[in-house]
């Protein structure tokens, strides 16, 4: 049976640990929330989430915070080189100018690396003219926005950003006329004049900050070919939104982490066929090299297509394969409109599944060392993946009012999926000639 739908609203919203505590909502508010989801920043950076129940006052918002953060909270302070903290006062901490993690970012914008925004959109004005403003905002010192048009038979795109392109030199635009994300993703990075290109989707808001924190991400290492940053919900006000949550979300939590080919212990046995524990694709950045040299996005994969996701997976696995390192940075964060109606969900739902599915099947065909040593070690990873719940496991930790035939919608995708991606590989393509970027970074 069917469970009864969440009869609640959760906030989403911001506080500043550096001040007094006070919630900044987020975006407006609809209805009374049932309690909060605070992101919480620290010297100007994101540092975690935490909940606030009931009627937040400044005292409850540091206890909270502190239950929730303090491991975060201390990890940070010792990276600054600043004395640690027996809790938090509601009056906040103060501030430090002289954090170390201001001076590192201070120190990239002197010597930045230029960057390339890649933003494919398809009949949006709208969502995409909000998108090039915040981008505008930015506080890092060279960057390009790159809007990829992916409609076939409309103008309104250009003509809605006609007067930013004539404002603003940083923006350039281009039509990729056939379907498909991977495709308009591919002409960006062919477009694309930076060292690093950043992917975003154009229903995303992100913080001023949210460029410097990927720059930061690549320079933390020597051979990392792949950033990726955290998605959080910019609304939470109707079921649909809320079980998406509840299922796992987009979210990887506030703890940074490194991957590598060369270095599994401890990522268990799904790694790297999981590749959505390395991130999503409305907020993942690559060495441009890196990308450009594993062929761009795969164009059998990705909206528009049969199978309508998975191309992100596959990205991440070949700049893998090639040797790099991936990086998830948790600060470099991104917020996203989930969809707030159900039959959208139960789309999406499908939709990963199939993306899933074709992107294993990839892997499997383009990589047979990997699949093979996928099955020798993995038994049990393979039963759970094939076993009709949805494979994530942030959802064990959810209260669960979710239907299940959301899991059903995700299984007969992951079905579908498998046919759908071995059909659309036998049959000859249609090709674009920015399939695969084809040039050297200037």
């Amino acid at each position: 049976a069917a469970r009864p739908l969440p009869e609640r609203v959760v906030g989403i919203a911001d506080v500043d640990l550096d001040a007094p505590l006070v919630l900044r909502p987020f975006d407006g508010v609809e209805g009374e929330p049932a309690s909060w989801s605070v992101l919480a920043w620290l010297h100007g950076r994101p540092i975690g989430l935490a909940d606030i129940r009931g009627t937040p006052n400044a005292q409850g918002i540091a206890d909270d915070c502190w239950d929730a953060l303090r491991s975060l909270i201390e990890s940070h302070l010792a990276a600054d080189g600043l004395p640690g903290i027996a809790g938090l006062a509601a009056g906040g901490l103060g501030g430090a100018p002289s954090a170390g993690c201001r001076e590192r970012r201070a120190g990239l914008h002197a010597s930045a690396p230029m960057m390339s925004i890649v933003i494919p959109t398809r009949d949006r004005a709208g969502q995409i003219v909000r998108c090039v403003e915040l981008l505008r905002a930015l506080d890092y010192p060279d960057f390009e926005i790159i809007v990829v048009d992916n409609s076939t038979a409309s103008d309104e795109t250009r003509i809605a950003l006609g007067p930013l392109l004539a404002a603003e030199p940083r923006l350039h635009y281009f039509a990729e006329t056939i379907p498909g994300t991977s495709r308009a993703r591919n002409r960006g990075a062919a477009e694309a004049r930076g060292a690093y290109t950043v992917f975003i989707d154009d229903d995303v808001w992100m913080d001023r900050g949210w460029l410097t924190e990927i720059a930061l991400a690549f320079a933390s290492a020597p051979g990392v070919g792949c950033v990726n940053g955290s998605i959080l919900p910019a609304q939470l006000a109707t079921p649909a939104q809320l079980w998406i949550e509840e299922i796992g979300g987009f979210n990887k939590g506030f703890v940074r982490r490194e991957y590598s080919i060369a270095d599994r212990a401890g990522l268990g046995p799904l790694f790297p066929f999981s590749a959505g524990m390395f991130g999503s694709g409305a907020n993942m950045a690559f060495r441009t090299e890196a990308i450009r040299s594993a062929g761009g996005f795969d164009t059998d994969l990705g909206g528009g297509t049969s199978v309508s996701g998975g191309e992100d997976l596959s990205a991440f696995i070949a700049v893998l394969a090639a040797g790099w390192r991936l990086v998830y940075e948790p600060a470099a964060v991104v917020r996203h409109w989930h969809h707030r109606e159900v039959a959208a969900l139960r789309r999406q739902m499908k939709g990963y599944g199939r993306g899933l599915a074709a992107h294993l099947l990839k892997t499997g065909l383009d990589r047979p060392s990997l699949a093979v040593d996928f099955v020798r070690h993995a038994a049990p990873a393979v039963r759970r993946l094939t076993s009709g719940r949805i494979a994530n496991t942030a959802s064990a930790k959810a209260a669960r009012t979710y239907p299940r035939s959301l899991d059903a919608d995700w299984f007969l995708g992951l079905t579908e999926g498998f046919i759908r991606y071995a059909f659309h590989r036998a049959r000859p393509r249609r090709r674009s000639r920015h399939d695969a970027p084809p040039r050297a970074v200037q």
